[in-house]
C-alpha cells in the first residue's frame, strides 16, 4: 500500500541550507517536516519552523520533538498556534520528555505526569478556556491564549518506551514511534499504544501513527551502519526495555550506558563502539536504497499510518534527496 512519508532535521544547517531542504522536501512528494527541539545544539527550533511555515505550501509541521522544562508548556502552545495561523493551518504539537537537550540546561526528562499536565493543559488553552492551575512541574494564573488558537490543533507525542506508549495512545492524536526500525520492536511498541487507548476508550485506528526511521542511504551498507551506529547506541540507555525486546543482552546494555558521555549522541563514540552491527541494523534504516524500501516494506504491515525519515550522518541531505528519489518511488504502490 502507499504510504507518507516525512522528515526530520536537527537546525545544524546555516538557514540558506537549511531551507533549501525545505524547498525540497515540499516539492518531492513528503507529506511533513520536522525540527528538533534541541535546546542549545541547535539554532533555535521555532525560528526554523518559521521557515517551514512561510515557504511551504502544503507541507504540514512541527517540532519533533518540544519538552514541557524547556519553556513554559503554554510558550510553547502559544508557539504553535502561531505557526498554525501562518502557515494556514498546517502546524503539529509534538512533545516528549527530553533528553541530552534539556540536560544541558539543567533539567531531567520529564516523568510521563508532566507530559500529561501539559498536553490536558495545551488542549484546555486551544479550546479558548482561561486557566489557574497549579502543578509541581508548572503553573498558570488566569491565562489564555488569546490569539490564533484553534480548538482542533493535533498533538502528538514522540516515544520509545512501553510507558510512554501507553500515554500516547490514551492522550495523544498522534504518535511518533521512535521505536526502531525492526518489525518485531514496532509490533511490540503499537501494543502498547493500543492499550492505552484502549484504557481510555478511543479508537486506535483514528490515530496517526507514524515510525521515526533513523536514516543513512549509502551504497556500501557497511557504510550506512558507521553513520548510524552513534545513535543505534541511544536506545539500551534510554530504552532498555525495546533493546531487550530487541534481542540485546542486557550486559552489554549496563557497559553501554556506563560508557554513554556527550550531551548528544553523536558524541557517545565509545559506547558506540560497542554496538554490533546487527543491533545496528534493528535500530536504524541503514542501507542501499533496495534494502531501504523492502525494509520498510516489512514495516507498512503492523500497524503504522506514515514514516519519518530523520537522515543521519555526513551526508545527510544526500539521504533525503537519495529517500525521494530511489526509496519512495519503490514504495508507490
Amino acid at each position: 500500500m502507499a504510504s507518507r512519508f516525512g522528515l526530520t532535521f536537527m537546525a545544524v544547517d546555516p538557514p540558506q541550507e537549511f531551507t533549501s531542504m525545505v524547498d525540497f522536501a515540499d516539492a518531492n512528494g513528503f507529506d511533513f517536516f520536522w525540527v528538533c527541539d534541541s535546546s542549545l545544539h541547535a539554532r533555535y527550533v521555532y525560528a526554523y519552523l518559521t521557515l517551514v511555515a512561510t515557504r511551504t505550501a502544503r507541507l504540514r509541521f512541527g517540532p519533533n520533538c518540544t519538552h514541557p522544562y524547556t519553556r513554559h508548556p503554554a510558550i510553547n502552545f502559544n508557539a504553535l498556534c502561531t505557526l498554525d495561523e501562518l502557515s494556514g493551518g498546517r502546524a503539529i504539537m509534538n512533545v516528549g520528555a527530553g533528553d541530552r537537550p534539556v540536560m544541558e540546561v539543567g533539567r531531567k526528562q520529564a516523568k510521563r505526569e508532566v507530559i500529561r499536565q501539559m498536553v490536558e493543559v495545551g488542549r484546555r488553552l486551544l479550546a479558548g478556556e482561561t486557566i489557574t492551575y497549579t502543578s509541581e512541574a508548572f503553573s498558570l494564573q488566569d491565562a489564555q491564549i488569546h490569539y490564533g488558537r484553534r480548538a482542533d490543533l493535533p498533538i502528538y507525542i514522540t516515544v520509545s518506551g512501553p510507558k510512554m506508549c501507553e500515554l500516547a495512545g490514551e492522550l495523544a492524536d498522534g504518535v511518533m514511534l521512535a521505536c526502531g526500525s525492526d518489525p518485531i520492536l514496532l509490533r511490540f511498541a503499537l501494543e502498547h499504544v493500543t492499550e492505552g487507548a484502549r484504557r481510555a476508550g478511543k479508537a486506535f485506528e483514528a490515530m496517526d501513527r507514524a515510525c521515526l526511521l533513523y536514516t543513512s542511504i549509502r551504497d556500501r551498507q557497511e557504510e550506512a551502519i558507521e553513520d548510524t551506529r552513534v545513535i543505534a547506541a541511544w536506545y539500551p540507555q534510554t530504552a532498555p526495555a525495546l533493546f531487550e525486546a530487541a534481542g540485546g543482552d542486557p550486559g552489554l546494555a549496563a557497559r553501554i550506558q556506563a560508557a554513554y558521555r556527550g550531551g548528544h549522541f553523536h558524541e557517545a563514540k565509545e559506547a558506540a563502539r560497542m554496538m554490533p552491527d546487527e543491533m545496528v541494523l534493528k535500530f536504524t534504516l541503514a542501507g542501499p536504497p533496495a534494502f531501504c524500501a523492502e525494509r520498510i516494506r516489512q514495516l507498512q504491515g503492523v500497524g503504522l499510518t506514515h514514516f519519518e525519515i530523520f537522515p543521519i550522518g555526513k551526508g545527510r541531505h544526500e539521504t533525503a534527496r537519495r529517500f525521494a528519489r530511489e526509496v519512495m518511488p519503490k514504495l508507490a504502490s
